[in-house]
């Protein structure tokens, strides 16, 4: 190939490939008009009219794939990156803030600095000073949009009260008392004999106001002996004030991170459950609010670790979703035996720039994905089942765990080499060689694959690796991640499926004429809000699972019989509840319990009639 020119790859009404000559910068002239979308570089062509696809420019200079190749992977681009968006909007700073001194003269030289900058609720909490309320009590809790700072201030002197006798003054041993009837309490003895004085009854020297405060930050100048909440990115210090100070700024905010909650196995109920995602971010951006994980976008960085982490998909980057990734794979066909090489933009261009005009790509095709670290296990996998033998991640970074665990599944179907790889693009060529030799595991493509959510999907894949496998395997959660086995003891539970609420994955569920409880272990990720929810303390987790053909199917846990109505046969839940609850009632010495044998329709009939 030339290397001279570029050769454009375009999707218009039909897909085509084209040598034009253009200028970095310089648009696509004869393209503008038709076409929907190209092979080349944002960073080169910012002001394109139609979308770019680095990945499609990189398959056709290096990895030389087929015409009709081509044509599926720009198709599957296209949706791609329609597909591709997120809420954004600009965030305005907010300029109050509260600070806390210790001493005066800080708080003063703060005020005199910053005042004009600032909207300053100043606090001055261990001396007193007559510019300053005098404060007895101070307490800071985080709340929703900030911090909520309750502060006591003395206020021993009613002014609705007083009439200015001046009686405390002079009788006061200690002359601490101000003619503006401020209290000196750093000299004060209180021996009450102003209170005593004050005809008026204006005097309470233990008198203390409380004010609260709301305030999107607090600045602590010096070391002011106040408990802190945990959560403490708002608050900041002398030290930090230039962090702070950074903030003042209007800020694009981008919601490329979203959770989910109808997938999310966190139960704001129980305020127990999967957290893996908090866990996992190391910028503090992820926390708990309202009983719910959320994502505090000022501090989100977009690394991706809670995405890959995430086992039920909860999580997602709404620039390539799990769901715009499954859809991809159906539309552009991998030929098994291939390498997929996957990389951000900025990557991709370097490869192209320092390898183009090559033969070192044969057998390989290239996926742009903004944040490689937020592939998951089940992104490996599903490449895997659609025939790629390699899966090579461009990055500088330290190996996200998810690589670590889809090699981990891979070796317990198929006792194989490591297929996800981790190199940078100056040793790429060097891991294609050493990776050569390995072979696809799954012999042929997978037809289309429909998507439901990462879980359900992440269990089909497993079920393909066990078919083609033909041998049962052991799980364990600290090599392959979230997998776990729920049981159950029969004869405690009553069938409430109180559980079957909280199991948003559906790994439990009702059986067939709602009286049976069922299990499916492989969408099982072990989270343990079932057992924690459980009121008959009737199911039990353990930790990993055996993958056998029992392992994808819906097994029942318990059975009951329906509880029918003693007057109309209406079926209003199962014997069991309804033997528990007259066991409790037994207990509370209750001597008419006849009405609960009937539904709730006859059972106010009955209650009427007998009134």
């Amino acid at each position: 190939m030339s290397v001279d020119g570029f050769s454009a790859c375009v999707l218009a009404d039909k897909f085509f490939t084209r040598h034009i000559k253009l200028h970095p910068g310089r648009s696509f002239p004869e393209l503008e008009a038709k076409a929907r979308l190209a092979g080349g570089f944002s960073t080169m062509f910012p002001d394109s009219s139609f979308p770019l696809s680095p990945a499609l420019q990189l398959n056709h200079d290096l990895a030389r794939l087929s015409h009709e190749n081509l044509e599926q992977f720009a198709k599957a681009e296209e949706i791609r990156l329609a597909k591709s968006s997120c809420k954004t909007y600009v965030v305005d700073p907010s300029f109050h803030v509260c600070v806390i001194a210790a001493q005066v003269g800080q708080l003063d030289d703060f005020l005199d600095t910053y005042g004009g900058i600032l909207e300053i609720e100043p606090l001055l909490f261990g001396e007193n000073h007559a510019g300053y309320a005098q404060l007895a009590e101070l307490e800071i809790k985080k709340a929703k949009d900030g911090y909520q700072i309750m502060a006591g201030q003395r206020s021993p002197v009613s002014e609705n009260l007083c009439n200015y006798c001046g009686s405390c003054g002079q009788l006061c041993p200690e002359s601490c008392i101000a003619p503006d009837l401020r209290i000196d309490f750093n000299s004060c003895s209180f021996c009450r004999k102003c209170e005593t004085a004050c005809a008026a009854g204006a005097i309470d020297i233990y008198g203390v106001t409380r004010k609260t405060i709301h305030a999107p930050a607090i600045i602590l100048l010096d070391e002011v002996k106040v408990e802190l909440p945990e959560e403490r990115s708002g608050i900041f210090t002398m030290e930090s004030l230039p962090q702070y100070l950074s903030t003042l700024f209007s800020t694009k905010i981008e919601e490329a991170v979203t959770c989910n909650q109808d997938l999310c196995q966190y139960s704001s109920k129980l305020k127990k459950g999967c957290t893996i995602c908090r866990q996992s971010c190391q910028h503090g951006a992820i926390s708990i609010k309202n009983g719910s994980i959320a994502i505090d976008y000022h501090l989100c960085t977009e690394c991706g670790q809670c995405i890959s982490a995430c086992p039920t998909g909860a999580m997602q980057f709404e620039r390539f979703g799990d769901s715009a990734f499954a859809s991809f794979f159906n539309i552009f066909k991998i030929r098994p035996g291939m390498a997929a090489v996957i990389g951000n933009e900025q990557q991709l261009h370097q490869l192209w720039w320092q390898h183009r005009g090559t033969d070192n790509f044969a057998g390989s095709f290239f996926l742009e994905y903004p944040e490689p670290a937020a592939l998951s296990a089940f992104h490996f996998l599903h490449l895997v089942r659609q025939g790629a033998a390699r899966i090579i991640i461009l990055s500088d970074s330290k190996k996200n765990q998810a690589e670590g665990r889809a090699n981990d599944l891979l070796k317990s179907f198929f006792d194989c080499k490591d297929v996800v790889q981790q190199c940078t693009v100056e040793t790429i060529i060097q891991e294609l060689q050493n990776s050569k030799d390995i072979k696809s595991l799954m012999p042929t493509s997978a037809s289309d694959i429909p998507f439901n959510n990462r879980r359900v999907n992440l269990a089909g894949l497993l079920k393909d690796f066990h078919g083609q496998a033909a041998a049962d395997v052991y799980l364990t959660r600290e090599e392959h991640g979230a997998f776990a086995t729920i049981t159950c003891d029969d004869q405690k539970c009553t069938q409430c499926f109180a559980c079957l609420n909280e199991c948003k994955v559906q790994a439990l569920k009702a059986g067939a004429g709602a009286m049976s409880l069922t299990r499916n272990v492989s969408l099982c990720v072990g989270c343990g809000v079932c057992t924690a929810v459980c009121p008959e303390q009737a199911l039990f987790l353990r930790g990993g699972a055996v993958v056998s053909s029992q392992f994808f199917e819906d097994v029942e846990l318990a059975k009951t019989e329906p509880m029918l109505c003693r007057e109309c046969g209406k079926e209003f839940g199962s014997k069991k509840s309804f033997e528990r609850v007259m066991a409790i009632l037994s207990d509370k010495n209750m001597t008419d319990k006849g009405h609960f044998e009937y539904c709730e329709t006859c059972r106010v009939i009955k209650m009427f009639e007998a009134a």
